[in-house]
């Protein structure tokens, strides 16, 4: 392996925008199907007419216009023949055409006595013998003069009712794959049945149950893309399901449900097509389908992707309702992971990566430059480099971030002749201000002042500007002058006072101090709490009693004790009674006459439990209530 250690400083432009992943390649009107059956023939159709072209879709040729519209398509998958197809058009009046040679010509296909030839589904193999699956399977070794009965495999319960759900498909190596419909009802609905799936490796002769009830219906999809990956769609479950050939279920979560193709690279990395209401389009992964991205720059708002394949050099083509678009860069991998992530970075410090290109060709590639996007990546002019067939090379790439969050990237390859891309993701986290969101001043003296520090902190990587702060009631409480902005770095505090000047006593007070800054909790707000109180030794004077009152009890919230403070401005019968949250009576604290003045009673709640009560006060024709918080 050959090492080139560069340091990065950028051949990126500000006026370099990111380049879209397909443009439009060949033909302008809708394709449902797009398939390739050897190197330099391709097949494309929608519901009115099948093509091919034979110098990788610059120029078509009609091979055959429907009658009603073509339903389904089926080929063989053996270049060294002539392609065999058959056509099944949506109508029970239109019979099954059959073309042995790549389309240029059409016949009826003899079908088996009793088969409905548009619930019927069909296959070649790669020796050219045609299946076709309705009540069980047959099979034609002369084009349809004469069929026999595959003995040997599963049968359909009923095949006018069951028929159109069954499928099969074989892949290149001659596996046969078939799905039966069981005479079960799923439920609720009870509109579709469980499918069981079989294989068979000897051209039917023998068959292996393979799979147990997978749910289907008549627009589900099965169909192979190498020998080793077996794709069944459903368009009635939350989830497709794909099997590779040991059946174990390795990819699980499909973007949605229904996947009209897929395609498999030579690194694993699976692009499938969508074709489904608010999901429509491309979709990729790298790992199994554990999670998928979507591919769809450079198609339209609402891409009907119907199906795609892949050329030698891992370009892809998708049909789609606008016509076939070719992919701006190869599918191959060009790095050894899936993707190059940076750690967490500090705003304006740049962290590097070393990373190692790999030519994944048989022929040697000319790198005419690599590009970054966006500007918050850099990486060096290599000149004219190159990489020798399945050599590599290392380069070092820098992250300097710009913003915070995690930034997707990308770096653009560009060959004699091929482009590449892989991606990027840089993390710079935003910062969060650390500090108590409550902060008490407890009881102090009507008159006097209590000054307290709060602190407001940064942990976090970057940095936090601090630009403003306020009281939202401004009332008994103050904060200390500061000069704004403040920066706090990592580890650092600002200290700020707060001082709280009670104007009446027996009233729990709260204000809300609120901070600015570009944390993640971009207004931090802090609860300012405090009892005002008379001074001690300082009597009441009975002559200014003008009201009956009933005060706020103190402290409140309180354990187990608390005073309460009323008024009487002449004499008067008061009473004095505590309830419950039910209105039962608890304790009857005043029943008597009193004389002008001010009185402070004491209720005790040891025996009582957590929660709210009431203190009503009656007298003439005054009539008062207060909330009384018991907390434990």
């Amino acid at each position: 392996m050959r090492k080139l250690f560069l340091l990065l400083f950028s051949i990126s432009s500000p006026l370099f925008c990111q380049p879209n992943f397909w443009s439009h390649y060949s033909l302008d009107f809708e394709i449902t199907n797009l398939f390739q059956t050897r190197p330099d023939v391709i097949y494309a159709n929608n519901y009115d007419i099948l093509m091919n072209s034979s110098d990788h879709g610059i120029t078509w040729d009609s091979l055959y216009t429907a009658t009603a519209s073509i339903y389904n398509l089926y080929h063989n998958k053996n270049i060294l023949q002539e392609d065999k197809l058959i056509i099944k058009e949506n109508s029970s009046s239109v019979p099954i055409k059959l073309s042995i040679n790549s389309g240029q010509d059409w016949n009826i296909l003899n079908l088996p006595s009793g088969v409905s030839g548009l619930y019927a589904d069909y296959a070649i193999d790669g020796g050219g013998n045609i299946y076709a699956l309705y009540d069980t399977l047959y099979k034609s070794y002369d084009n349809g003069v004469t069929w026999e009965e595959v003995n040997a495999a599963p049968k359909n319960p009923d095949p006018d009712v069951h028929s159109s759900y069954s499928k099969i498909c074989i892949d290149p190596a001659g596996t046969i794959y078939m799905s039966v419909s069981s005479s079960e009802f799923i439920p609720p609905a009870n509109s579709h049945w469980w499918e069981n799936y079989y294989s068979s490796e000897d051209e039917g002769a023998t068959w292996q149950h393979i799979l147990n009830g997978g749910l289907y219906s008549e627009n589900g999809k099965m169909f192979t893309v190498n020998e080793q990956d077996l794709f069944i769609s459903l368009s009635v479950s939350p989830h497709s399901c794909h099997y590779n050939k040991d059946f174990i279920p390795v990819i699980r979560n499909y973007p949605i449900h229904y996947i009209s193709s897929a395609v498999i690279n030579k690194f694993g990395l699976i692009y499938v097509t969508v074709s489904f209401t608010n999901s429509e389009g491309v979709y990729y992964s790298n790992n199994d389908g554990d999670s998928w991205d979507e591919e769809n720059s450079g198609l339209s708002s609402s891409p009907e992707a119907s199906s795609m394949l892949i050329d030698s050099l891992g370009y892809l083509y998708v049909g789609t309702n606008e016509g076939i678009f070719k992919s701006n860069f190869t599918s191959f991998n060009f790095i050894t992971d899936s993707a190059i992530v940076f750690e967490d970075t500090k705003i304006a410090d740049t962290t590097f990566k070393s990373v190692t290109i790999i030519n994944p060709y048989p022929f040697t590639l000319d790198i005419d430059s690599l590009v970054t996007y966006p500007n918050d990546f850099f990486i060096s002019d290599i000149g004219n480099g190159s990489i020798d067939p399945l050599d590599s090379i290392d380069i070092t790439i820098a992250y300097s971030p710009t913003e915070f969050g995690t930034i997707p990237g990308s770096v653009f390859l560009y060959f004699n002749g091929i482009s590449g891309k892989f991606r990027l993701f840089g993390k710079s986290p935003r910062p969060v201000l650390i500090f108590e969101p409550v902060h008490n001043f407890g009881v102090v003296d009507v008159g006097q002042s209590k000054t307290d520090t709060i602190w407001v902190s940064n942990h976090s990587l970057n940095d936090i500007i601090v630009d403003s702060m306020y009281l939202v009631n401004d009332v008994d409480f103050s904060v200390g002058e500061l000069i704004f902005p403040q920066l706090l770095g990592q580890n650092d505090s600002l200290m700020i006072t707060a001082t709280y000047t009670p104007s009446s006593s027996f009233i729990v007070e709260r204000d809300t101090l609120a901070i600015l800054s570009n944390a993640g909790n971009s207004t931090a707000k802090i609860s300012l709490y405090g009892i005002g109180r008379n001074p001690v030794g300082v009597e009441e004077n009975d002559d200014i009693v003008t009201d009956f009152t009933l005060s706020q009890n103190f402290p409140n919230p309180f354990n187990p004790t608390t005073k309460i403070k009323y008024s009487v401005p002449i004499q008067s019968h008061v009473k004095l009674v505590v309830y419950n949250s039910l209105g039962e009576v608890i304790r009857t604290l005043v029943d008597q006459t009193k004389e002008k003045g001010n009185y402070v009673v004491n209720f005790n709640g040891e025996n009582l439990s957590s929660g709210i009560y009431f203190c009503r006060m009656y007298a003439g024709d005054y009539n008062q209530v207060r909330k009384l918080i018991l907390i434990k």
